[in-house]
C-alpha cells in the first residue's frame, strides 16, 4: 500500500492511503488560501462541507431543483436524439407517438414534465406528456388545427422527479 502524509500548519498530519495499482491516481488541491475540507474536533466527521444550494447556479432564498432528464430530438423520420442527458433512446410508437428512455430510472412514475415541441408548415402543434413510468414517458403530439396525431422535427422535453 502507498501513502502520502501531508503536514498541517497547526502540527497535525493528514495521510492518504491507497492500494497499489498500475494507475496514477491525482489529487487536485484548491489554491493556497482555500480551505478543501476540515473535520471536528475529534475528528469523527467532515466540516466545511459546501451547502447543497450552494452547488447551483440559482440565485435567491428559494430551493432550487435539478432535472433528472433532459432531451432534445427530431421527431420526423428515423427518430433521433440532438442531446440529451438521462435518456438513452427515443421509441417511435407511430405518427406523433413517442416513448422516451431513461438511461436511469427514475424514483417513483409520478413525474412533472416541463416541455415544448416546434410549429411546423405554419401550424401549430401540441405536445402532451403521458403514462410515466420509473423507465420513462410517452409523450404525444397533434396538430393544433385538426387535433390529429403529427410529428415534428423538434420535441424538447425535462422531467423532474
Amino acid at each position: 500500500m502507498s501513502s502520502l502524509k501531508l503536514k498541517t500548519p497547526g502540527g497535525g498530519s493528514v495521510t492518504f492511503n491507497a492500494t497499489d495499482t498500475a494507475n496514477d491516481v491525482t489529487l487536485t488541491v484548491p489554491a493556497s488560501n482555500a480551505t478543501l475540507l476540515t473535520t471536528s474536533g475529534d475528528g469523527s466527521s467532515l466540516t466545511n462541507l459546501p451547502a447543497p444550494d450552494s452547488l447551483s447556479t440559482a440565485s435567491g432564498s428559494a430551493p432550487s431543483y435539478s432535472a433528472r432528464a433532459w432531451v432534445n430530438f427530431n421527431g420526423i423520420g428515423t427518430v433521433a436524439i440532438r442531446d440529451s442527458e438521462n435518456v438513452t433512446s427515443i421509441t417511435d410508437q407511430g405518427t406523433g407517438d413517442y416513448f422516451v428512455n431513461f438511461t436511469t430510472n427514475m424514483q417513483s412514475s409520478g413525474h412533472s414534465y416541463v416541455g415544448c415541441c416546434n410549429e411546423e408548415g405554419g401550424n401549430p402543434h401540441f405536445c402532451n406528456p403521458t403514462q410515466g413510468t420509473s423507465a420513462g414517458f410517452r409523450i404525444r403530439v397533434y396538430l393544433g388545427t385538426t387535433n390529429a396525431a403529427a410529428d415534428v422535427s423538434i420535441i424538447n422535453y425535462a422531467v423532474f422527479d
